[in-house]
Formats: structure tokens, sequence, C-alpha cells
């Protein structure tokens, strides 16, 4: 093309650029005086510029999404009002949504919190966030995620607060669930209802896609992100500003309709036809066609010209689902998917009533109404009438064919399935059990292997090895399940059955032979498992029976067995289990004998395996912990420095082991413990507060990448508790600000798993350490309001598993606090009330504990009980009996107390410089 020639086609190309649409082709037909040539060069200029702005939006906003936040610029920590930023859940277009928690002292809250991204608030976008926030305020339904506040950040960007939506997107909520067609479209219809109700508040999303819809646990599904909806009448809001042009191009080109790749004006069918994608990926798993890349023409090519495929002929789909799927589905889908805006449901509550009468059994709109077809829907309404002749009839002519041929058959399919589902649950689940970010999948793994596995058991009769197979097959469901040692989805009711289950199994194959030395050590760990479950739920006394139980087997098996590394780590296991039962119930010394069992026993062994390093590495960390517990901190110090040594070398060895760089962490938050925590500590808070960082930084990393594994939440939750703890005395209120987010993950935990009774005390902990921080603030109401809490979990916790000697110190310590909290406030009556509940506690207590932790509970009670009736003698002046009898009282608590301090000095101890306070304070 010549110069001129060129110069030509820019002139009448920006000519007509300035023109309406329906005004431009007379321009062009004018302006190219006849010329064939000259026009359609301008033509395909305009048509190109067309759908420039959304192609260009497009890749500027998946650009976008990637970025990070500026360095040092993050929003993570800022305080939004009553709420704290904690952590980034994603990023789409312009803004970033954060989890965050409500902090203030009505109650807590985990929110999502969208926020414009720093650096790009300029006013149009301001506007149109403005927009979104009212176009959600107008927005009441059980299907859309609910706006909950809004308001401006410190440095003038507007946000929004909404419901926090924990699931998963509908498409993969229906494969991880396995739902049935039928399911999958009562779920959609919900969907329906809420897109439904936007509409007739004159609202279109725009946006409809799987990762907008999420589906939480519970099976109710979310619409979420109106960010680039569009007003049908924007005057609706006060103010708004003409926006809808400009947010046109952002959308999501694989779930777009043609009108908005076209740039034409939109209505409600365009949601319509965004809900027919996500219907077809919904039954089929693929969507309707495929694009190639983002240029123009290929989005303007598959979009507005490709015939979408009948979800009967996506690829890869059984021919069970695609006889399924034929005839009325596949009508409703392509009416959905029509081309033409018109040609589709008038609404979406015509696809959603038509999919009604899809489930049961009437014809559909989406579908000619002949008499064949009108026939076919009513014998499927009275299918059992009309099948019933033609069954019998089936079964006396066919079934000595069919019987012989499953006959033949069976046996190989039998061993087939076998072999799938073992492998399934044996080697894939094995595999992949450290690895960040499969917990979901090895749940769905699993349970489907078992319901193969649970099938076969039914025909294999006293086949020991299938036996066996299926006992280890419930184990490892329960694993992922619930199981506190693996990771895990925080289902501890669930996974004690499937241990049960297990455990019915291996007792059977036990009894059948007791010698033989596979199946006793299966039994072992099978009763390990159980009693790791029955701690969780609150049953002390049946996980001390289970470990009772496993103890002297695994003794007998090692006996008969020296020198083989497997017999050695199964019985320093089971010396690791019985110690941690009885350090629970604050017998440290009898503890201490368990753990030092352990490691003798694997020290026997000359060549250590991976595991049995790893075991050692617990024994370390265990012996440690009981020695922090009799108050021998620089020797426990150094048991925790062997442990931290061993757990280094593995996650060094293996640093995508999800499971070493967790232990790794864990030994990071018990270092920290011992040099700074609550309670006996070195009192080393700089190098305590290194150690809960390192723990920190990892429990983020793997909760990051497997947000769906309860024991990541938990790590997280208790690094953020332990330095809270750290912070107490030097920051308390950078103490209050992390014990909050501990709290707010450990209660969204028990939220999900409300019979897990570690999880219930560990939350009322958290809130007594918050109560600590909020009383050396001055804030003492709120104190009272945490401790209160703390109270009522711990009273929970104590009714559930009555012999669990921890929680009733506990407890009694809570109530000992109230008392002192309260008389500081001058409620002396409701202080009389906790010292009279406490005082209860502290007489179901043993007296000579070797815990140093169960003698200051103990000992800081009884200067609270001082302190009290030295106030209550102030009290009753007048009354010279009660004012003795009070006094006389506070000196013989006092008495006790002075005979409990001078046991620190013998074992090395001082008194933490928080309590020395107290104890000056209360005298």
């Amino acid at each position: 093309m010549t110069r001129d020639r060129w110069q030509r086609v820019e002139d009448v190309f920006n000519a007509a650029l300035d023109l309406d649409p329906e005004e431009r082709r007379a321009y062009i037909e004018t302006a190219c005086n006849g010329d064939a040539d000259l026009q359609a060069e301008v033509a395909a200029l305009l048509d190109c510029d067309s759908h420039a702005p959304a192609a260009i939006a497009n890749l500027i906003q998946e650009e976008i999404c990637t970025l990070p936040e500026p360095a040092g610029q993050s929003d993570i920590g800022l305080q939004l009002g009553p709420y704290h930023v904690t952590r980034t859940l994603g990023a789409g277009g312009m803004g970033v949504v954060y989890q965050a928690v409500r902090t203030d002292p009505n109650y807590l809250q985990v929110v999502a919190i969208k926020l414009i991204r720093l650096g790009m608030a300029s006013e149009p976008i301001q506007a149109r966030f403005r927009q979104e926030r009212q176009i959600l305020a107008n927005l009441k339904h059980p299907n859309i995620a609910a706006i909950l506040d809004g308001g401006t950040a410190p440095d003038g960007r507007p946000y929004i607060v909404m419901e926090y939506v924990e699931g998963k997107s509908i498409v993969d909520y229906c494969e991880e669930h396995l739902l049935t067609i039928t399911e999958r479209v009562q779920l959609f219809r919900d969907v329906c209802a809420a897109v439904q109700h936007a509409h007739q508040k004159l609202v279109i999303h725009r946006d409809i896609k799987p990762g907008n819809i999420l589906v939480t646990e519970d099976g109710i599904p979310k619409l979420l992100d109106f960010g680039v909806a569009k007003l049908l009448i924007p005057e609706l809001v006060a103010g708004s500003p003409a926006l809808t042009e400009t947010t046109q191009a952002f959308m999501t080109p694989d779930y777009a309709s043609p009108e908005q790749v076209r740039g034409e004006a939109l209505s409600t069918s365009t949601d319509v036809y965004s809900l027919g994608i996500v219907l077809y990926e919904m039954l089929t798993g693929d969507r309707p066609y495929r694009l190639t890349g983002q240029a123009p023409s290929e989005i303007e090519r598959v979009v507005c010209r490709e015939e979408p495929r009948p979800p009967s002929d996506a690829p890869g789909i059984s021919n069970r689902l695609r006889k399924d799927l034929a005839g009325d589905l596949n009508n409703i889908v392509l009416m959905a998917l029509r081309k033409e805006p018109e040609r589709r449901y008038g609404s979406v509550q015509e696809l959603s009533e038509d999919l009604s009468r899809f489930l049961n059994g009437r014809p559909v709109a989406a579908r000619k109404d002949t008499f064949g077809y009108r026939t076919g829907k009513l014998i499927q309404r009275h299918r059992a009438a009309v099948v019933a002749a033609a069954l019998v009839i089936l079964t006396l002519t066919g079934g000595m064919i069919v019987t012989t041929l499953y006959a033949r058959r069976a046996e190989r399919r039998f061993d087939q399935v076998r072999g799938l589902a073992t492998s399934m649950i044996f080697e894939t689940n094995d595999s992949l059990r450290d690895v960040p970010g499969s917990t979901a999948a090895r749940a769905k793994l699993v349970a489907n292997a078992l319901r193969y596995l649970d099938g076969l058991a039914k025909e294999a009769g006293n086949d020991s090895d299938l036996l066996l197979e299926l006992s280890q097959a419930y184990q490892r469901i329960g694993e992922v399940q619930g199981s506190p040692y693996f990771a895990n989805l925080g289902g501890a009711t669930e996974s004690l059955a499937s241990y049960k289950k297990a455990l019915v199994i291996a007792d059977r194959l036990y009894a059948s032979n007791p010698k033989d030395s596979k199946r006793s050590a299966w039994l072992v760990q099978i009763l390990h498992a159980v009693g790791g479950m029955q701690v969780q739920l609150g049953d002390s006394a049946g996980a001390l029976a289970s470990y009772q139980r496993a103890l002297p087997m695994a003794v007998t098996l090692h006996d008969s067995q020296p020198g083989d590394a497997n017999a050695a780590q199964l019985l320093a296991s089971s010396y690791l289990r019985m110690g941690e039962e009885l350090q629970r119930q604050r017998h440290a010394v009898e503890a201490l004998q368990q753990y030092r069992g352990a490691l003798k026993t694997l020290e026997e062994v000359i060549q250590w395996s991976p595991g049995m390093e790893r075991s050692a590495g617990v024994s370390y960390r265990r012996i440690a912990s009981t020695l922090v517990d009799a108050g021998l901190l620089s020797e426990a110090l150094r048991s925790y420095e062997k442990s931290l040594a061993v757990r280094e070398s593995l996650a060094k060895r293996e640093p995508g082991n999800l499971r070493a760089r967790r232990e790794l962490a864990v030994i990071h938050i018990d270092l920290a413990n011992v040099l700074m925590g609550a309670g006996i500590s070195k009192g080393d808070s700089v190098l305590a507060e290194a150690h809960a960082r390192k723990a920190l930084a990892i429990a983020e990393d793997l909760a990051r990448q497997d947000p769906k594994n309860a024991q990541g939440q938990s790590d997280l939750a208790f690094a953020y508790n332990k330095l809270g703890e750290v912070k107490h005395t030097s920051a308390p209120t950078e103490s209050a600000d992390f014990l909050r987010v501990a709290i707010a993950i450990t209660r969204s935990l028990l939220n999900a798993d409300p019979n897990n009774n570690e999880l219930r005390r560990w939350l009322s902990n958290r809130e007594a350490r918050l109560a600590e921080a909020l009383a050396a603030l001055g804030k003492r109401t709120e104190a009272i309001d945490h401790l209160t809490a703390a109270n009522s979990l711990l009273k929970a916790s104590v009714s559930r598993d009555p012999s669990q000697a921890g929680s009733k110190s506990d407890l009694m310590s809570v109530h000992c606090r109230l008392c002192d909290l309260h008389r500081e406030a001058g409620n002396l009556d409701e202080s009389l009330g906790y010292e009279q509940q406490a005082r209860i506690l502290l007489s179901q207590l043993d007296s000579n504990t070797s815990s140093v932790f169960s003698l200051l509970d103990q000992g800081l009670c009884y200067e609270s009980f001082a302190a009290l009736h030295r106030s209550l003698a102030q009290s009753v002046r007048s009354d010279r009996t009660q004012r003795d009898r009070h006094s006389k009282e506070s000196a013989d608590w006092l008495k006790k107390a002075d005979a409990i301090w001078p046991e620190w000095p013998k074992r090395g101890l001082e008194l933490p410089a928080e309590y020395r306070k107290r104890l000056s304070a209360s005298r």
C-alpha cells in the first residue's frame, strides 16, 4: 500500500470513528466513492477497533492480577475500622480481597474485605468501587455473598466488608463431592435464584463463572464479585457516573456472551448465556468451546460464530453420562447458549423452571412438544408400572446368558478393581501425603477407592489379605479426615468413626491368628490412631485404655524380633503415645519415663531410617516438654535443640515435604515457648521472638499452599498465639493483635469441627491469654469478657472429659483470675463466687503433683484467695467477727502460698516478672 493510499484509509477511518455506529455505513460509502477495496480496508479497521478495548482490557486485567503489592506497601496488618487485615485471599482487576478479623470487644468475626489496590485509587475506579458497594447493599439473598459493612481506609481508599465464604468453585465442588446429575441441576437452580434476584433489582452481573460461585461445605452456593456489574437504571445509585461503558470491556472471554465480545448493549440475557456455560461445565467437566488465544479475532470467531457442541458430545465423558445428557439437558443448555439473545430463555427464571420440569420428568420448553416426546415423558414418570412386565420377560429370556458371562468375568473384574483401589490408597495417596495443597485431593482419592473396597469386602468372605487392605483403607481415610498428626480436613468425629471401622477388622484378623506379627503390628498402629482421635474428642480415659492395650503388644513384638527396625519404631511410638497422655494428666515423672523408653529403644537400632530419625526428633521434643513441666528448663532447652537439629536435617533433605517443614515450625514454637512462654520460661524474649517468627513464616507458607488442611490452619494459630505470648510483657498492644488472630483462626476450626475438645481447650487458653494482655493495658472490662469466654469453653471441655487434669487446672486458674479482676473492680460478690468455684476444683486436683505448672496455678490461686479475703475484711470493718474471720482466712491462704514458692529455688527456677508483680500487688 502506497503512502497516499494509507493516508486516504486513515482519514476515512478517523472520521468514521467520530460517528455513531448507525451513521458510519452511509458515510463510508459516500467517502470511498465506489472504491470497494478502500471501503473494505476501513470496515476491517473499524471492526478491529470495536473488539480491541475488550481484548486489551482483559490482557491488562490478567497482568494486574499477577502483580505483587508494592514492596513495603502491603495492606496486611492494616486496621480498617474494627477490622484487622490478616492475609490475601485473591486479587482481580483493580482490587484485592483480604481476610480480616473484627477485633472490637463486642464480638469476633472473620470477614472478607475488598480494597482498591495501592496506587490505583483514581477517581473513576473509586466511583466504580462505590457503585459496587451500593449494588451489594441492594442485594439480599441467601445465595449472594452479603455485604456487612463499608468504609474508607486511612489513605482515602473505599473498602467493602463482605461475608467470608470458605468454599470450592461450583465445578470443583461437584467433582469433589461426586454429585449426581440431579444434584448438580438442583445446585445450579440455587445459583439461578441468586442471579434472578439481582435481575429483579435491575443488576446484571456480567462476569458469571465458576470462580465467582463458591459452594460452602454445607452445600450452599454463594454468588460473588459484582465488581463489573451493570445497573440497568444507573439512576438507582445516587450520583452514579456513566461507568457501564468503561467497565464493559472487563469480562472473562471463556464465559462471555457474543454481545459482550462485540461490545453491544447488554441485558439480562447476557447472564443467561454465562449461566449456560457454567451449567455445561458442571455437567461435563468441559466447556462448549475452547479459546486457543486472546487475540480479538480468535475470541470473536469462537464466541460469536462457532456453534457449541451438545453436552452429550463433550470429550472424555462416560457412555452412561453421554446417554443421560442426551435429550432434554442438551436442549436446555443449548437454548441458553444461542448466539442471538432474543432466542435464549427470556429470563433466568425461565431457565430455572425448565430445569425444574426436567427434574420432574415433564416436557421442557427447550424441546418441540411432539406426541412421541410427551409419551416418552409419561413413561418416565410412571416407569415402575410400564417397565415391570419388560423386566420379567428380560429376566426369563436373558438370565442364563447373563449368568454365564458374569461368571467368566467376575474373578478377573474382582482382581482388577482390587488392584486399582489398593494402588490409589497405598501408592498414590501415600506419595501425595506430604505434598502441600493435596489434602482435598487425597480425601477424594481415598474415599473413591474405599467405596470399591467396601463393595469387594462383601464378596471377600474371610480373605485375610483383602480384609487387611480394607482396614488399612479405613485408616488412610481416617487420617485425611481429621488426624492431628497429618494434613487433614478437620473432621475429628468422622476420623474416629473410620479408625474404629479399621479397628474392628484389625481385631478380627488378630483374633484369628495372634501369632502373626504383621497382624499384631497393624492392631497396635490402629490402637494408636484410635487413641489419638479419642484425645481430640475429649475421651482421655478411652485414649489411655487404647494406649495401655497397645503397649504390651508392642513390647512383645519388639522382644520377639530383636534388632528389627520396624518393631523398634512401633514400640517407640507406643512409649510416646503413652507418655503424651500421662503428661496431659499432669503426671510428669511417669511421662518422662515413657519418653526416655522411646529414645532408648531407638538408640538400640544401629542404622536409623528417616522414619526412625523423625521418631527420635519426636522423642527429644517430648522429653523436653516433660522437663519443662518439671521446671528443668536448661535441660529441656538442650533436648529441644537436639530435636531441632534432627528436624532441620530432615527438612533440608526433603525441602518439598510438607510434614518435614511442618514439624520444623512446631519445634520453633516449642523453643519460643521455653524461652518466653506463658508461665515458666527462661525469660529470653529476643531469641523467643526469632523462633516464633520462623515458625510463623513456615506456617503461613504451608497454610497458603493448602488452605483446606486443618492441621496447617491449627499450626498457623499456634504461631500467632506464640508471638502474642512472647510480646506480652514488651508490647501488650501488639500481643493482643496477634492473639486475636490466633483466636479467630481457632474459632473457625472449632466451628467446623465442634466435637474437637482439644480445639476447645486451645481456644480457651488463647482467650485467657488475650485477657491477660488486655488487663496489662488497663482494659479490665474487656479482660473480664474474654476470661468469661475462656471460662465457658473450659467448663464445656471438662464436662466432655472429666478425667483431664490439665483442663481442670486451667479452669481453676481462670476462676482465680476472674476472682482477681472482679475484686479489683470492686465486685466482691462476683469475686467470691469465682473463689468458691475455684476451691471446688482445687480439692479435686493432686496437691502432690510434680508439674511445675500445676504448682504455679495452685500458688497463684492461694494468693488470689488471700487478696479477696483481705478486701472482704476491709469491707466489713464495722462487724468485728466477720472482719477477724476474713483476716484469718487471708493469712491461712498466704501460708499455703508461702509453702509453695520456696520450691522454685530448689528447682533452679525464678518466677516470671508478671507473676512477681501480681504477688507483690496481692500482698
